[in-house]
């Protein structure tokens, strides 16, 4: 899009041409209107039948009315140009004087459009018609593009807002981790030399992988929730963001939308993450549950046998240990963006995130992009 400027001059332009020709137009019909004004008011303009054709041929003059004609023309005095008039007394022959009509000098001079002046006037249309055009579509564009960043300010702030949340609810789930990890040192100290030693320094170990797994998602997410600051911050310098309203129905869903984006892209982030540490500190397990399944797909006789191992095996306390804190995560996790359990289940786990978003999300994303490009300082 060009600046105003442009389009301001281009109008002037425009309309100086539409003037002029206008203008023209008129000194034209004004000439000829007072042109045959003044024909009718002298009496220049003739009928068909007064017509030098039409008209009689008068009789030669006698001699003694040549006599007069030459006496009445010696006492004549003929006025300058301009100058004469026609009086009450009725003159006869050569000394009855009529003065020519005097036209203006607009008058004189006026005379039908040329091809260039009217092609001048109908560009001069069409430039005024076009920036018209150009100046309504920027100022629909420009109405346009401040309601789509004030939903995409929304909409970044609600996911700035889940990543806050979840910064702040793996801090809390990490100190909750820390206590076990604490517990379970006690009870390795004080079980040394036991059958059960080894049981609890696998318990304490896998305890501490899992606070390894929310330090990391905690990290992520911390970083996620400064890009999505910035990024909101970026849009809203380009808005007056005292204007928003949350309440209105199109930045309400705006910003459900970021939340429920947020959330979902955690939980996609984090359960890869749980099959890997669950795959690492119980690989018995996860062999016996994986014979299990295809054992009951393929309906195989071993199935009976591969269910007692599996149940065997759940009994170890590492076991139970890493699938509870897991467990117990997952349940946290719609309380931690603030999200009602039931509301969670059906939009994180069972909604799939759309390939392409609205303009509003495609300005975040762009946004958002630049943001992350930028270099960090240290």
């Amino acid at each position: 899009m060009y600046p105003l400027t442009v389009y301001s001059i281009l109008a002037v332009v425009g309309l100086s041409l539409v003037c002029r020709g206008i203008a023209t137009e008129q000194v034209v019909a004004a000439a000829a209107k007072s042109n045959s004004e003044e024909t009718v008011s002298t009496g220049i303009g003739e009928s068909a039948e007064a017509s030098p054709v039409n008209r009689p041929r008068p009789k030669p003059p006698s001699g003694d009315a040549k006599r007069a004609n030459s006496v009445a023309v010696a006492n004549t005095i003929i006025p300058r140009y301009g100058e004469a008039s026609v009086d009450d007394t009725q003159r006869r022959g050569l000394a009855r004087v009529t003065p020519r009509p005097r036209l203006r000098k607009s008058q004189r001079r006026s005379r039908p459009l040329s091809r260039r002046q009217r092609l001048l006037y109908k560009v001069g249309a069409v430039i005024i018609a076009v920036v018209g055009a150009a100046i309504a579509f920027k100022t629909w564009y420009a109405k346009r593009q401040y309601e789509l960043r004030e939903r995409a300010f929304c909409y970044t702030r609600g996911r700035a807002d889940v990543a806050q949340a979840l910064v702040d609810g793996l801090l809390t789930e990490r100190h909750k981790v820390n206590i076990l990890i604490n517990r379970a040192r006690q009870e390795e100290s004080e079980a040394k030399g036991t059958a059960e030693h080894r049981e609890l320094v696998k318990v304490r170990e896998a305890l501490e992988d899992f606070d390894l797994l929310l330090e990391k998602q905690r990290q992520n997410a911390e970083a996620q929730w400064s890009d999505l600051a910035t990024a909101a911050a970026e849009i809203g310098n380009k808005i007056d963001v005292r204007t928003i309203v949350r309440t209105d129905p199109d930045k309400a869903q705006a910003s459900e939308e970021g939340r429920l984006y947020q959330a979902k892209h955690f939980w996609q982030q984090l359960q890869p993450e749980e099959e890997a540490l669950r795959g690492q500190l119980l690989p018995d397990v996860v062999r016996l549950e994986g014979e299990v399944r295809e054992a009951r797909d393929r309906d195989l006789p071993s199935l009976s046998m591969l269910y007692q191992q599996l149940k065997e095996a759940n009994r170890r306390r590492v076991v139970s240990t890493v699938d509870d804190q897991l467990e117990r995560l997952n349940r946290q996790l719609p309380h931690i963006v603030g999200m009602d359990p039931d509301y969670a289940e059906e939009h994180i786990l069972y909604t799939q995130l759309p390939l392409r978003g609205p303009a509003y999300v495609r300005m975040s994303e762009d946004v958002l992009r630049q943001v992350q490009a930028e270099p960090k300082q240290t």
